[in-house]
C-alpha cells in the first residue's frame, strides 16, 4: 500500500513539474502567435475559435505580469486581447462575459478607450457606460510643483495631477520631493465622488553654499564626502552668492550642498598640504522663505611636516602610492593622513599610517614586516544583518595587531577579481575548500601577484545560525591541506559588545586527552601508541597497547573518528571503552585543552604567528604569554630580525609549561646570537641548551633539539 502511494505521490508531482515547465515555457513569441491567430479568426468571424487564442495569450501575459512584469509592447497586446475577445463575446451575445473583459481592462489601464470607427454604437456605447459606472477622477496639486506622485508604491506621475481616471477601488497615495517630508493617504476612488487634493509639503532640509580658499578642498559631512569646492561654479550659484551680500574673489573655491537635513553636521575639510578644519553646523527652517544658507569662508592654513625614514637594507619609499625615493630618506611632507609604504622586493613591504600635522617629525626605521590581506566575507547574502556585525569584530580584533601590515581591496574590485577566477563571495568559502592543491595554489599566486601580502584573511557565515558559527579563514599559498585553517568565532548580537572573544579554535586550543593512536594493528579499533604521564588519559588507567572500542557509547572505527569526536565534545568528561588482554573495560576521562600549533620548521612559520597573534588580541590570554613570545622571537629570526627576537628571549624563563622549555628558549637564543655574528655566545647558550635532554624544537614537532645543536656548534667552529 505504501508503495503505490508512494509511486502516485512521484506521478502527481511529475505532472506538476510537468505543466510548471510548460507555463515557464511560454514566451513572448507564443502570445504574439496567439494574439495574431485570434485575429486572423476573428476576421473570418469564428468568434468561439478566436476567444480560444484571445484567452491563451490573456492567460500568459497574466502569469509573465506576476513572475516577471510586462514589458511595454507585451503590455499592449495583453489590453489588445481583452478588447478583442469582448468583441466576440459581445457578437455572440455574451455581455456579462463582455463586461469581465472591460474591468479587466480598465484596472490595467485606466486611460484606455476604444476606436469608436472600428466598432458598432451599441458596443461603444457599453464600453462607455462601464467605464463611466467604474471610473473615478484624482487630482493632486502640490507646492512646489513637480512632486513625484505614486499609487500602491508605484510611480503614477508628476504634479500638477488634474483630472487623472483610476478604477473604483481604495489607493495609497504617496507625494514625494526631494528636500520635503513625503505626504501619505489611503484614499477611495469612486465614480461619484472626485478625489483633489491641494498639498503645501513642508521642507525637511535646505540648500547650503560652502566656500574655502584654496579651492579644489575636499568637503565631509557626517564623515561622507560631499564633494569638491570648485572655481568653476555656474553663473546661477555665483548670483546666489552676490544677493546675499558676501563677496568672493577668484580664488574662492565654492560647493552647493543640495537638501541637507534639518539639525546638527559635522564640517570637515580636507585638503593635502594644509591643515585639516572641522566644524559643526545646525540647520533650521526659517518661515516661509528659505535661501540658501551660506557660510563663512574658510581658510586652511598650509601645513607640512618632516619624515625621515631609515632602513638597515635597502628599499623604495611611497607616500599614498606615489614613488617618493629610495631609503634613507629625509623629507617634506604635506599635512594629512599619510600611507607610508617601503617595499623591499621579495623580502616584504613595511607599511604605516599617520596623521601629519604642520610642524611634525616623524622618524622610523623600517623593517620588512609581514602583509595581511583583508578580502571579504564569503556567504554573507542571506545575512546581511550578522555581516555588518561580523566585519565590525573582524576590524576590532584587526586593529590591536601591530606585527603586520593590513590591507584591504574595495569590495567591488575583490568582486571583480573573484569573479574573474571562476567564483563569488556566495561560494568562496566552499571554492577553495574544494579546488585541487594545484588550482589553490594558482588562485592565491594570482591574488598575491595583484595585492602583494603573505596571509590572506577571508570571513565566513555558515548556513545554520551564522551568529554562533562565523568563522576566520587564514590562507597562506604553501600547501593547501596544512595552511587553510578557520577558526570559530564567538558571536555575541548585543550592540555594546560585537566580537570580544574568539572562542577556542581547534587550531590553538584542541581536546587533550593525552594519548597517540595507530590504525591496523586491531580489527575492533585503533590501538594506543603513545601516552603521556600524569596526562587525563593516564590518570584514568588507559596504557600502551589499549584497543579503543568506543566513547561515550559510539563505535570508534578509526583515529581520524575518535579526533573528531574529542574536539567537538562540548563535555568536562567522555566514557571511553577499550580492549586489554580481551577484557573490555570503561573509564571516564577528564578532557583538558592544550595549544596546539603548526611546526616552526617549515616555512609557514609566519602562519602559526599569526594564528597566536589573533588568539593574543582577542581573548588575551596571559597564561601562554610566554609561548606566544617564542613563537613572535622565531618569526623574527625567520624574517632576518635577530636582534628583535633577542629582545624578546633575553628574560624569557619558560620552564616546563606547554611543553616549551628552557632548552627550546636557549637553542632559539643561539640562533639569533649566532645571525648576529656573536659566535662565542650563541656557543654558549648552544651548550646550555645541550644540557636539556628531553627538549624539543616545539610543542608538537616531535623533533628533539639535540641534533640540531650538535649540527650548529659543527658550524661555528
Amino acid at each position: 500500500m505504501r508503495k503505490i502511494f508512494a509511486i502516485t505521490f512521484i506521478l502527481i508531482v511529475l505532472i506538476c513539474l510537468n505543466n510548471f515547465s510548460q507555463e515557464a515555457q511560454i514566451n513572448k513569441e507564443e502570445i504574439l502567435k496567439n494574439y495574431d491567430l485570434g485575429l486572423e479568426e476573428f476576421n473570418k468571424l469564428n468568434d468561439l475559435v478566436a476567444i480560444n487564442y484571445f484567452s491563451n495569450a490573456i492567460e500568459a501575459c497574466r502569469m509573465l505580469e506576476k513572475t516577471q512584469g510586462l514589458p511595454s509592447d507585451l503590455k499592449i497586446i495583453y489590453e489588445k486581447s481583452l478588447e478583442y475577445r469582448a468583441r466576440s463575446n459581445f457578437n455572440l451575445g455574451q455581455n456579462s462575459k463582455v463586461e469581465e473583459d472591460f474591468i479587466e481592462l480598465l484596472k490595467i489601464n485606466p486611460n484606455y478607450t476604444i476606436d469608436i470607427s472600428k466598432v458598432s454604437k451599441s458596443f461603444a456605447d457599453l464600453f462607455f457606460n462601464i467605464k463611466d459606472s467604474h471610473m473615478g477622477v484624482l487630482t493632486i496639486k502640490t507646492q512646489p510643483e513637480g512632486c513625484q506622485v505614486f499609487v500602491n508604491d508605484k510611480l503614477f506621475d508628476v504634479t500638477p495631477l488634474v483630472g487623472r481616471e483610476l478604477f473604483e477601488g481604495s489607493y495609497k497615495i504617496t507625494v514625494k520631493s526631494e528636500g520635503y517630508f513625503p505626504y501619505e493617504e489611503v484614499v477611495y476612488i469612486s465614480p461619484s465622488s472626485p478625489v483633489q487634493r491641494n498639498l503645501i509639503l513642508k521642507q525637511n532640509s535646505r540648500n547650503c553654499i560652502i566656500l574655502t580658499k584654496p579651492d579644489d578642498v575636499e568637503i565631509y559631512i557626517d564623515d561622507i564626502f560631499a564633494g569638491k569646492a570648485s572655481l568653476t561654479a555656474s553663473p546661477v550659484l555665483l548670483d546666489k552668492i552676490k544677493n546675499s551680500g558676501i563677496s568672493i574673489d577668484s580664488e574662492t573655491g565654492v560647493l552647493e550642498i543640495k537638501y541637507l537635513e534639518i539639525g546638527e553636521h559635522r564640517l570637515k575639510y580636507r585638503k593635502d598640504c594644509y591643515e585639516p578644519f572641522e566644524a559643526k553646523v545646525t540647520i533650521n527652517l526659517l518661515e516661509g522663505e528659505n535661501p540658501p544658507l551660506i557660510f563663512e569662508t574658510i581658510e586652511l592654513d598650509k601645513g607640512v611636516g618632516e619624515l625621515n625614514i631609515e632602513s638597515e637594507i635597502s628599499g623604495n619609499l611611497f607616500i599614498n602610492n606615489e614613488f617618493s625615493g629610495q631609503l634613507p630618506k629625509k623629507i617634506e611632507i604635506c599635512s594629512g593622513t599619510k600611507e607610508i609604504r617601503v617595499d623591499f622586493g621579495q623580502k616584504g613591504e613595511w607599511i604605516k599610517k599617520i596623521e601629519v600635522k604642520k610642524g611634525d617629525v616623524f622618524k622610523f626605521k623600517a623593517k620588512p614586516i609581514p602583509s595581511l590581506l583583508y578580502l571579504g566575507i564569503s556567504n554573507p547574502g542571506k545575512f546581511l544583518n550578522v555581516e555588518k556585525d561580523f566585519e565590525k569584530g573582524l576590524f576590532s580584533i584587526f586593529s590591536g595587531i601591530e606585527n603586520y601590515n593590513l590591507k584591504f581591496i574595495n569590495k567591488d574590485e575583490a568582486e571583480g577579481f573573484l569573479r574573474d577566477n571562476g567564483t563569488s563571495f556566495d561560494n568562496l568559502w566552499e571554492f577553495l575548500d574544494k579546488i585541487s592543491e594545484r588550482d589553490y595554489i594558482n588562485f592565491i599566486g594570482k591574488l598575491r601577484t595583484k595585492y602583494n601580502f603573505d596571509l590572506l584573511v577571508i570571513g565566513y557565515l555558515p548556513g545554520k545560525e551564522p551568529q554562533k558559527n562565523a568563522k576566520i579563514g587564514l590562507f597562506t599559498s604553501y600547501q593547501k591541506e596544512f595552511d587553510k585553517k578557520d577558526i570559530n568565532l564567538y558571536l555575541n548580537i548585543r550592540e555594546d559588545e560585537f566580537w570580544k572573544k574568539i572562542d577556542k579554535p581547534a587550531e590553538v586550543f584542541s581536546r587533550y586527552t593525552g594519548f597517540d593512536l595507530i590504525d591496523g594493528l586491531n580489527p575492533n579499533g585503533p590501538v594506543v601508541l603513545t601516552i603521556e604521564k600524569d596526562s587525563p588519559a593516564d590518570k584514568a588507567g588507559i596504557r600502551i597497547f589499549d584497543c579503543i572500542v568506543s566513547v561515550d557509547d559510539k563505535k570508534v572505527k578509526d583515529s581520524k573518528e575518535f579526533k573528531n569526536y574529542i574536539s567537538i565534545s562540548e563535555k568536562e568528561a567522555v566514557k571511553i571503552s577499550f580492549e586489554r588482554e580481551g577484557i573490555q573495560k570503561t573509564v571516564d576521562v577528564r578532557l583538558s585543552e592544550r595549544p596546539v600549533f603548526l611546526s616552526f620548521n617549515r616555512e609557514d612559520i609566519l602562519y602559526s604567528k599569526m594564528l597566536a597573534d589573533l588568539q593574543w588580541g582577542a581573548r588575551g590570554n596571559p597564561e601562554l604569554k610566554d609561548v606566544y613570545a617564542v613563537y613572535s622571537a622565531i618569526c623574527f629570526i625567520h624574517f632576518n630580525n635577530p636582534g628583535k627576537a633577542m629582545e624578546i628571549l633575553k628574560d624569557l624563563e619558560a620552564g616546563k609549561k606547554y611543553t616549551i622549555n628552557d632548552g627550546t628558549i636557549n637553542y632559539l637564543k643561539g640562533i639569533a646570537l649566532k645571525r648576529l655574528g656573536m659566535n662565542q655566545e650563541a656557543r654558549n647558550a648552544f651548550e646550555v641548551a645541550l644540557k636539556d635532554k628531553d627538549a624539543y624544537f616545539i610543542n608538537s614537532d616531535e623533533i628533539k633539539l639535540e641534533p640540531l645543536i650538535l649540527y650548529e656548534l659543527e658550524e661555528i667552529k
